[in-house]
């Protein structure tokens, strides 16, 4: 939910879209700068296959009174869904427009692998943010054998930042710029120790 767009001019992208397969079920969002999906393959969809966009709102909701244990059951009708558990039932209209064809701009080919500790990465970028510009929160990452550089230079505020963390890569050195706050909400709802990020060139999506 952290990625969907809050331009109501583009009602698609104000909600997340769902497609449920037999295999797996899949949730995507997108705001035209950050895009996140997440697959789940320990949710069945026997009797539905097909997508919907989620308002959400309501997912918040349903996320907020879930509890970690038991089952929840959610139900597609035509315009509308329906999420149920324990002794609770919240209904929502589903948007109807065409969400992007996001398969398109998810790369396929990033060779370079690099195994981070997340707690460990999250607090560097915390610090470095600090120092960088408070309109492009522009962060340099820099990885070589084994370590990541992370800087920031602000000449308008005559301010700069570096630290370097430890990690596992063993590719050719490689430095990407990013908007510090879009990797701060990645690694934010990483909810696990490690994770792997892969990487392809300077001049390539990340």
């Amino acid at each position: 939910s952290f990625a969907v767009s809050r331009d109501e001019l583009k009602p698609a992208l104000t909600g997340v879209l769902f497609q449920f397969r037999s295999s797996d079920v899949r949730a995507v969002a997108t705001d035209g700068h950050r895009l996140v999906r997440c697959i789940r393959q320990d949710a069945t969809s026997p009797n539905f296959q097909g997508d919907v966009i989620i308002p959400t709102k309501f997912l918040s909701i349903v996320g907020s009174n879930v509890k970690d244990e038991g089952e929840t059951s959610l139900q597609v009708g035509e315009n509308h869904v329906k999420v149920e558990f324990d002794d609770s039932v919240i209904y929502t209209r589903i948007i109807d427009e065409r969400f992007p064809d996001y398969d398109s701009v998810i790369p396929t080919d990033n060779e370079k692998e690099v195994l981070a500790d997340i707690d460990e990465m999250l607090a560097t970028l915390k610090r470095v943010n600090i120092f960088a510009n408070k309109s492009t929160h522009k962060v340099t990452l820099r990885f070589e054998n084994n370590k990541l550089t992370v800087a920031t230079d602000n000449p308008e505020n005559n301010a700069s930042a570096q630290e370097e963390l430890g990690i596992q890569y063993t590719s050719d050195s490689l430095t990407l710029g990013f908007n510090a706050n879009y990797i701060l909400d990645i690694v934010r709802h990483l909810d696990t120790k490690d994770a792997i990020f892969e990487l392809k060139s300077e001049l390539s999506d990340g």
